[in-house]
């Protein structure tokens, strides 16, 4: 599956307010837009916790980390959605 890179989100969504995640462009799927119309980045949940595992964590360590330090974190309206 092809990637969608930060730049062509960008200027997609013009001057949209979007929010990455550090470390993990490769894992971006598109865009989303949330309730109140707002377009986020959505990112594809296996493939973060593949990227943690190819960085030198375990699959326990990699699911761990990706539970409590990503998929539970929420940064504002334009926090990205992950999908899983």
């Amino acid at each position: 599956m092809r990637t969608i890179s930060r730049d062509e989100l960008v200027e997609r969504c013009g001057d949209e307010k979007l929010l990455f995640m550090d470390g993990f462009d490769d894992c971006i799927l598109g865009l989303a837009h949330t309730f109140n119309g707002h377009p986020v980045v959505a990112y594809d949940g296996n493939r973060i916790v593949y990227s943690l595992m190819a960085k030198g964590m375990t699959e326990d360590e990699a699911e761990e980390y990706y539970s409590f330090n990503i998929e539970c974190s929420y940064v504002g309206e334009y926090t990205p959605i992950i999908i899983r």
